[in-house]
């Protein structure tokens, strides 16, 4: 009640202020027709606030009464809510960014699903989806942050190839155009792509200070081991994923991809001595388990690189012998498994067994979903081929000139390598982009890791970078970036905190200096 009391006392205010032209600290004092004229003013201003408030209150009650009775319930207060909401989020720029956040990781996936989940990706009467319009409540909040004092910043390094990622955006809307494809599938294609650029603009502007950036790491922990923890209950409960009779905790990119970054942190900061919570500690276990027990394949293989990638950066050469140790086992675990074929179909009685079992090289002509991506392959370079320069454009699906082995759910429009998808949809200004993201993000990550201050930061630099290179190794066998709209959402979010500790690099050259 106290919170609707202040909206609506400051409401009255600026209608007050705005419209009727009083003031509530006294009133002017004048002469003649104009001091008779405002005697409607003094006579509002006699009123006493909870008399206004009441009255106020009322007519809103009366209103939505109304409207519930005519819209229906639900959507009345889903609007009413917005309405007091949206002022709060529009000032704190900090919660807007959480609201979009949050929600891309928890809302993710069929295992570990919080009730009312899918509605949060469904379109809007606008012709939108809830996480589009938190996303431009955010830039709002932004916006009006920096015109409070706030100077707007840019996400440093990776300012030049996201701008190369917009124009190629445009260029790939202009092919499509061209090409006659629909364009509500078109307009969907390019919104999905500029969250990649949206997202860090507005977290390398929320979270400024390495304070700042220690409390969202903090916040991003908890969420990553609940949301681990809410898979591994999925098995037990019989909500998880499952193919084929197997189990799984997650199929989606976006929680493996945070669970493996997790990982590669609490690696970097352990062999660099770096003090965790002990509870940070205690989930790796939660989110190590949840990571092993997905469907992803290419994210066990970009885990064991990146494992391979930290225990060298970090350990130093007191870790040398570890890591020729860790090493040797990975190598013999390989041999043994894939090429010497110990765990082979009849063999493999567990699901991790029969997924390190579909590993082996000899099985990937047999596999249909293999077999898939390597004709597919071949039928998208053929396009290539003939249009190297434009590309197809967005939305515009490739033709099977070759034969497949099945049909993929996703159809012809999706390519299951992320750099040909990019090339493809975007022409080769959009390959040129994806590439120099990417090798920028690792650059500015390996700068932060060389140069911070903070050991935690630097931990942090050397896990990001890290967790990109497995990216571009995962992005072999898929795309997520810009065409998964929730991954695209939470990756923009890892460029923008890498881009504000960045940015702090400057900051405190510029401070020392």
């Amino acid at each position: 009640m106290l919170l609707v009391s202040t909206v609506f006392r400051a409401g009255a205010r600026h209608v007050a202020r705005v419209a009727l032209g009083f003031r509530f600290h006294g009133v002017p004092r004048e002469s003649g027709s104009r001091a008779r004229g405002g005697c409607v003013t003094r006579t509002i201003v006699r009123i006493p606030l909870p008399a206004r408030v009441g009255a106020a209150t009322v007519l809103a009650a009366i209103g939505l009464s109304v409207a519930m009775l005519t819209l229906g319930v639900v959507p009345v207060l889903a609007v009413a809510l917005g309405l007091v909401l949206l002022p709060l989020l529009m000032m704190r720029a900090e919660a807007a960014a959480s609201v979009v956040l949050v929600p891309a990781v928890l809302f993710e996936g069929t295992a570990g699903q919080l009730g009312g989940a899918p509605a949060f990706y469904q379109s809007l009467p606008v012709h939108s989806t809830p996480l589009e319009v938190l996303l431009v409540i955010a830039l709002i909040a932004v916006l009006i942050s920096s015109r409070q004092g706030a100077r707007l910043r840019w996400p440093g390094p990776l300012t030049g190839p996201l701008v190369v990622l917009i124009l190629a955006t445009v260029s790939g809307m202009v092919i499509g155009v061209l090409n006659g494809v629909d364009k509500g599938l078109m307009l969907t294609s390019a919104r999905t792509l500029l969250y990649l650029a949206l997202v860090p603009l507005v977290v390398v502007n929320v979270w400024r200070t390495p304070r700042q950036i220690r409390h969202l790491l903090t916040a991003a922990a908890a969420l990553i081991i609940l949301k681990s923890a809410l898979g591994i209950v999925s098995l037990r409960t019989g909500q998880s994923f499952q193919l084929q009779g197997t189990k799984f905790t997650y199929y989606e990119p976006v929680v493996n991809f945070l669970c493996m970054g997790y990982i590669l942190f609490v690696l970097a900061a352990v062999l660099r001595r770096v003090r965790l919570p002990w509870w940070v500690l205690a989930g790796t276990v939660v989110v190590l388990m949840s990571l092993v027990l997905a469907y992803r394949r290419s994210f066990w293989i970009a885990a064991v690189l990146g494992f391979v990638l930290v225990l060298v950066m970090a350990s130093g050469q007191t870790g040398r012998p570890l890591l020729l140790l860790a090493c040797a086992v990975i190598g013999v675990a390989v041999y043994l498994t894939v090429v010497q074929g110990v765990v082979t179909e009849p063999q493999a009685s567990g699901p991790l067994a029969r997924r390190l079992a579909s590993l082996n090289p000899n099985k990937l002509t047999t596999n249909p979903d293999d077999r898939y991506r390597l004709d597919e392959r071949r039928n998208v370079l053929a396009e290539l081929r003939d249009q190297p320069i434009t590309g197809l454009g967005l939305a515009n699906p490739w033709h099977a000139r070759y034969p497949l082995p099945a049909e993929h759910v996703g159809g012809h429009d999706y390519v299951h390598f992320a750099a040909l998808w990019f090339w493809l949809k975007l022409g080769l200004i959009g390959l040129i982009g994806y590439g120099a993201l990417m090798i920028g993000a690792v650059s500015a990550a390996r700068r932060v890791w060389i140069a911070h201050a903070d050991p935690l930061l630097r931990s942090l630099g050397l896990a990001i970078g890290v967790t990109i290179v497995g990216l571009f190794v995962v992005e072999t066998t898929a795309t997520f970036t810009g065409a998964n709209p929730r991954f695209t959402v939470i990756f923009g979010a890892v460029l923008g905190v890498l881009a504000s500790v960045h940015l702090s690099l400057r900051d405190a050259a510029e401070g020392g200096g």
